[in-house]
């Protein structure tokens, strides 16, 4: 919650997009199959979007001491993981932004 409150602050004080902000969002829970019967495992996945100055492997760490602080048996699995990749430069070091904004701009 501490991560997710940091971000939310940084989107209210700046003029940020989501993409400047790392964020996680619970979308699904699965564990038992009856009310009065104790479940066997847990699950639950997140979607994560991580910002784009942010560290993947230092991010990986904390997620990593997360499930250790919160017990032994608490494991991470990857349904998707995607290298990190600089951000596109939109500048005139970049011929393909070039030529897209020379397009653009004889429109």
């Amino acid at each position: 919650m501490k991560l997710r409150a940091e971000e939310k602050r940084k989107l209210d004080e700046r003029n940020l997009w989501f993409g400047d902000v790392t964020t996680i969002n619970l979308t699904q829970l699965e564990g038992g199959v009856q009310v009065n019967v104790l479940p066997e495992s847990l699950s639950a996945s997140f979607d994560i979007r991580i910002a784009t100055d942010v560290d993947h492997d230092e991010f990986e760490e904390m997620i990593l001491r997360w499930c250790k602080e919160a017990g032994q048996d608490v494991t991470l699995e990857y349904l998707v993981k995607n290298p990190q990749v600089n951000n596109t430069k939109i500048d005139d070091s970049n011929l393909f932004w070039v030529a897209i904004k020379k397009a653009a701009n004889e429109m």
